[in-house]
């Protein structure tokens, strides 16, 4: 089951999605070193993978210690804002505690009209296909290459952040690199007058 907070009410039901993950793409990562993430891709037919669920209270410890202190990309706040009177924005993030303490306090929380974090058994890449399957997003912002390229196998598009751990990666045309938020700009337009002409 997925774990979810509505933050706005369902005014945004009648605008086109916009999914976003969190770290690497809103939240930056300690001392910018993007470790985290996964090269290794998965096949679009491989059995979504169980992940490994350490207990509620270790979890929450160590969320607290990975993530209170990391702050927000330079460019998160300004771009939110530009796109919340055109889209519905979801955060879907692979965290297994909420964010929502962080994002309060550092002046996200108020651009998403839901928040949907991971209580489910699959590891991050296959929950996010599932999640991403049932919101219908116009496009996906992550960072992680093997979740990217699962995405876009499926037919999503995804901008990918760009960090070095992601460069030199032969991804699916669905998988737009992106070195600012701001850079999906055009990207969305084009995307918005394909998704109007059909």
């Amino acid at each position: 089951m997925l774990q979810s907070e509505e933050t706005k009410d369902q005014k945004a039901a009648s605008k086109p999605v916009l999914t976003f993950d969190l770290d690497g793409v809103l939240c930056a990562p300690i001392l910018g070193l993007n470790i985290g993430i996964n090269r290794n891709f998965l096949a679009p037919e491989v059995v979504s993978l169980t992940a490994k669920i350490p207990p509620d209270w270790w979890r929450i410890i160590w969320d607290k210690i990975r993530f209170d202190s990391r702050r927000p990309m330079s460019d998160a706040a300004e771009y939110l804002d530009q796109l919340q009177s055109h889209y519905a924005l979801i955060l879907v993030t692979g965290r297994r505690t909420s964010p929502n303490n962080w994002l309060k306090g550092n002046g996200l929380f108020c651009y998403f009209s839901e928040v949907i974090w991971n209580t489910s058994e699959l590891q991050s890449a296959h929950y996010k296909l599932n999640t991403l399957n049932t919101l219908h997003p116009v496009a996906h912002f992550e960072d992680d290459p093997r979740t990217a390229e699962l995405l876009a196998q499926s037919g999503l598009t995804v901008f990918l952040r760009d960090w070095p751990k992601n460069r030199n990666l032969h991804f699916n045309n669905q998988v737009i690199r992106i070195s600012s938020l701001r850079d999906a700009s055009e990207s969305l337009s084009k995307l918005n007058q394909k998704q109007l002409g059909d």
